[in-house]
């Protein structure tokens, strides 16, 4: 028995210390979940404005047409339990926090990140956020290829992973096909569908505590629902949508300093403005932040 164990530790000793290597390798590597993390960690004190979201918010909210010190700290499928997350971890820090723009999409107030396809995701706030950052890992969160191909391009080819800027800012240049475009409608609000109220009341809480916070401490609160395309819109479910709006409305007209601002279906966005059916692009996503700071400069919550 003792020499089995002593050949299995033998055998064994290269692959663990290989796989601990290329551990710790990944985790080194760049991503827009270091940089927010890193971010919010070192200028949480200096945020004025804090926008939260999903992937509507990523590439929709460019902090470079916000008259305050603005920073973007949505992200891809980051549902509202991570929101708030990320608002817990560093409400105490926002000293000079003047605004919250939290995204209200269709499916905010009904889905959670673990429930899609999206779900692998997890490991990124597990890891990068320090939530538990030994309960997920690299290489076993993506299959060998393309954690081999992660490497190469990083340490041999000098290729960044980053897609966001340094304020959190994410943009989606021109817009696909019309082939794709149209697909895309019919995808992403499938997608964005959900069957249940599972999460509702546990997400509805969520951004009323949010808004409790920015009533005691001044802050100007927005809920915007940001600009999706036509075709989108008519491939929703208007159940979920109207309860997504009355929802809103009912925070909205509960805290003072809270306002909720629906543009899904803003006739000043064209096409050309969107990406796709649900995104805009860099032209569109100007657009939305110039709008939105305009809106917060007139707009100012004093109690």
């Amino acid at each position: 028995m003792r020499r089995f164990i002593k050949s299995f530790l033998i055998f064994s000793f290269p692959v663990i210390f290989v796989a601990i290597i290329s551990e710790i390798s990944l985790r080194n590597i760049p991503n827009d979940y270091t940089l927010k993390s890193d971010f919010l960690n070192i200028n949480s004190t200096k945020i004025e404005t804090l926008i939260l979201g999903n992937s509507h918010a990523y590439r929709g909210f460019n902090p470079k047409y916000f008259s305050d010190r603005t920073f973007n700290a949505s992200n891809v499928s980051q549902t509202i339990d991570y929101d708030y997350m990320i608002f817990q971890e560093h409400k105490k820090e926002f000293k000079n926090l003047k605004n919250i723009i939290c995204t209200i999409s269709y499916n905010t107030y009904f889905d959670r990140l673990k429930m899609g396809k999206s779900s692998w995701r997890i490991k990124n706030y597990n890891i990068y956020f320090g939530l538990n950052p030994f309960m997920d890992f690299e290489l076993t969160s993506n299959n060998l290829k393309h954690n081999f191909n992660r490497l190469k391009n990083f340490y041999l080819n000098d290729k960044s992973s980053l897609e966001c800027d340094p304020k959190g800012y994410a943009p989606f240049k021109g817009t696909i096909d019309d082939k794709k475009f149209n697909q895309s409608c019919i995808n992403a609000s499938k997608r964005h569908h959900k069957k249940n109220n599972t999460y509702l009341q546990e997400n509805i809480k969520y951004v009323s505590d949010i808004a409790v916070f920015s009533k005691k401490n001044n802050i100007n609160l927005l809920l915007i629902s940001p600009p999706v395309s036509k075709c989108y819109n008519l491939k929703l479910h208007k159940d979920q949508y109207s309860e997504m709006v009355r929802i809103s409305d009912s925070i909205a007209s509960e805290y003072m300093n809270c306002t909720y601002v629906n543009m899904m279906q803003d006739s000043l966005f064209k096409k050309n403005d969107f990406h796709n059916a649900d995104h805009l692009n860099d032209s569109g996503a100007s657009k939305l932040s110039v709008m939105v700071n305009k809106f917060l400069s007139v707009n100012k919550y004093e109690q």
